[in-house]
């Protein structure tokens, strides 16, 4: 045979001939597949032998395995959804304990705040006890609960006492109120002092002095006021961050409520509720 006869024969061989190179590599990736599936790595297992498969569809080794990799994998997701809902189903179970036990503290708070201002409302319809009246009615300032849902009960009751002192101090000292439909905070203040003080001059007072006091209990009633509707604000604005899941905002103005009202338990508890969502979803889950 010529010599180039027996070189174009070689190469037929050499190409017909299975490539130990090549055998070697699959073998390696089968074995590092293998190794993947026993760890429980079975995703990735399943797409190594995947590739396998893809680059010889007759391996029936791989085919195989690949199968049993996808029936793991199916098992294991399975198998985290169960869990992943009992979780959540714990979770939520949780979450309307706390809601309930949440509206109980409400309520207990709630009572003796509204007892409160009944209290100084009577006190207020006299004009022998309008000065109790006044200290009464700052107490119940101080002790609001600055809850989401409770701004309008606080107006309402606001709007109540304002007009029972109005109408008790219309009838003693008309002149106080004169062109006017209601009491403003220095009407208010003014009756913390003695009433002998009160005279029909035009600052209403006697002593300088007296004056002063009364400008400055009057301011502080108007700061509280104040404050009081602008942590309403601040409530309102939290829990609807917090309801459209801008959890890490709503934690800010839960802060600042209780920076007002320390035992605020709804600010409390949302901020609580909005560090776990917000741990949650971190790991990739949802709190219901």
């Amino acid at each position: 045979m010529k010599p180039q006869a027996l070189f174009v024969l070689g190469l037929i061989c050499l190409c017909a001939a299975p490539c130990p190179a090549g055998q070697r590599q699959t073998e390696s990736l089968f074995e590092k597949n293998r190794a993947l599936l026993e760890r429980g790595e079975y995703r990735a297992a399943m797409l190594g032998f995947m590739e396998l498969v893809i680059a010889n569809p007759d391996d029936s080794r791989a085919r195989e395995h690949l199968r049993l990799a996808g029936e793991r994998v199916v098992k294991k997701e399975r198998e985290d959804a169960l869990a992943r809902k009992k979780r959540l189903l714990a979770s939520a179970l949780d979450s309307r304990r706390l809601i309930m036990t949440l509206r109980a503290a409400k309520e207990k708070r709630s009572a003796p705040w509204r007892a409160s201002l009944a209290h100084a409302a009577s006190l207020a319809g006299s004009i022998d006890t309008v000065k109790e009246a006044v200290l009464a009615f700052e107490q119940w300032l101080e002790g609001v609960p600055v809850y989401s849902d409770n701004k309008k009960e606080f107006l309402g009751g606001l709007a109540r006492i304002k007009e029972t002192f109005y109408r008790t101090i219309k009838g003693k000292y008309p002149y106080l109120v004169q062109g006017r439909t209601t009491v403003n905070s220095r009407d208010l203040a003014s009756l913390t002092f003695s009433q002998e003080s009160l005279s029909e001059s035009a600052d209403h007072y006697v002593e300088t002095n007296q004056t002063q006091k009364v400008l400055e209990k009057a301011d502080r009633l108007r700061r509280i006021e104040r404050q009081i509707l602008e942590h309403y604000g601040l409530a309102e604005k939290a829990t609807e961050l917090y309801r459209r899941t801008h959890y890490a905002e709503s934690m800010a103005g839960f802060r600042k409520v209780l920076g007002f009202d320390a035992f605020n338990e709804e600010a409390l508890f949302f901020l609580d509720q909005a560090q776990k969502r917000l741990g949650l979803a971190a790991a990739g889950e949802e709190l219901k």
